[in-house]
């Protein structure tokens, strides 16, 4: 019997040095960009931070914008698996534990990185594009929550999973993008305070 020979030793070494150029190219570009703001940090800084030559960030990113994208996309796959461990029974309070993980997030691990982000987003949503695959899998999460919920007999049974899903999801970017351009807004209390409201509408009661 013949076995298979293991993979090569120097490809697995190769495409580990890949995944740490490239680790510590976002790394150092979300440092400068909460130094010195997105607009005011560019590409030859973060390869000089790095030290290497700024044709190797081109072989990671097509632009500087593809790293914020690539931060969107690691906050979507964070709260994916956060809405696996959701243990709420109720749909209203599966989506208020998953919002306000989502709010203790943003406001509490990286608040001034989330705001250069959200800024970023509203003048180039094209960033989102690349992200439309995760960002479809956490929808199909809530989706499924609204689906339960009509079977238990707390969403109404006319309901559309996908646009309540969408609808839920718009309220919360919403309320984040006005968090972005003001620091004192509660944005815990606002989402909880329109979640509440908007199952008046899809609840039974």
């Amino acid at each position: 019997m013949t076995t298979r020979p293991p993979p090569r030793q120097e490809l697995s070494r190769r495409e580990r040095r890949k995944l740490e150029t490239r680790h510590r190219l976002v790394e150092a570009a979300m440092t400068l960009f909460r130094e010195r703001g997105y607009e005011g940090t560019r590409v030859e800084d973060i390869t000089e931070r790095v030290d290497v030559a700024v044709g190797t960030f081109f072989n990671y990113f097509p632009a500087k914008e593809a790293v914020l994208a690539d931060f969107h996309r690691e906050w979507n796959e964070r709260a994916i698996r956060h809405a696996g461990r959701v243990t709420a029974r109720t749909t209203l309070n599966r989506f208020r534990e998953q919002f306000l993980w989502s709010v203790r997030d943003i406001t509490a691990e990286d608040a001034r990185l989330h705001r250069i982000l959200v800024a970023e987003l509203l003048t180039k949503p094209a960033l989102l594009v690349d992200n439309r695959d995760v960002m479809e899998r956490l929808f199909r999460i809530y989706d499924g929550w609204i689906e339960a919920g009509k079977r238990r007999g707390d969403v109404r049974v006319d309901v559309d999973p996908r646009t309540a899903s969408l609808m839920l999801q718009e309220m919360f970017f919403f309320n984040v993008i006005r968090w972005g351009g003001d620091s004192t807004l509660d944005l815990e209390g606002r989402v909880t305070a329109r979640l509440d409201l908007l199952f008046k509408g899809l609840g039974t009661a």
